[in-house]
């Protein structure tokens, strides 16, 4: 009906009915697909790459994800579009209240085994041995998938051991869901 140039698919959750809806109905329309993480939608990149039609976009945020879904199936050119912050907005719009001399890396996203912040964590005391004051944000839902912050998941809790036995505390700060400028 509106004869679309484009459709751009950024959910897992209607990934494998999208390309099959565009099968069934003749459509022309080509998808751009959006690629997130390899490890939890393996499956379902395998069930599309039959579906996939040479004139469709795929994009990975990383290398490593190109690599990953290559690995599924190596007949498609993947670009890589990092996904960014605009930090000159950040820098204009948002004040900070951190000491001159600290140092905050930040990890925003889903709290997933897969996003590698237990390894992240586990790197902080040699962080800490080379940058001085140097803290680890560490900004998403709790409860790992959902959108909230209780119950914390399993993973979370995980990780929140693993910060004091490194005796982390004072260094690495689990910030929780965070929305719009906040």
């Amino acid at each position: 009906k509106y004869k679309l140039d484009y459709l751009y698919i950024d959910s897992y959750t209607f990934l494998l009915s999208s390309f099959l809806l565009r099968e069934r109905l003749g459509l022309g329309t080509a998808f751009i697909l959006g690629i997130h993480t390899v490890f939890n939608w393996a499956f379902d990149y395998i069930r599309i790459v039959p579906l996939i039609r040479k004139y469709d976009i795929i994009f990975a945020p990383s290398n490593y994800t190109k690599k990953s879904f290559l690995r599924v199936s190596n007949k498609f050119d993947v670009q890589v579009i990092p996904y960014f912050l605009d930090i000159k907005y950040i820098h204009k719009n948002i004040s900070y209240n951190f000491k001159e001399n600290r140092k905050v890396i930040t990890f925003m996203g889903r709290l997933v085994r897969q996003k590698g912040i237990g390894i992240l964590i586990k790197c902080m005391p040699e962080i800490m041995s080379k940058i001085d004051n140097v803290h680890l944000n560490i900004i998403g839902p709790l409860s790992g998938e959902k959108i909230n912050d209780y119950p914390q998941s399993p993973y979370v809790k995980k990780l929140k051991r693993e910060v004091k036995r490194l005796k982390l505390m004072n260094r690495v700060h689990f910030k929780g869901a965070r929305f719009g400028l906040d």
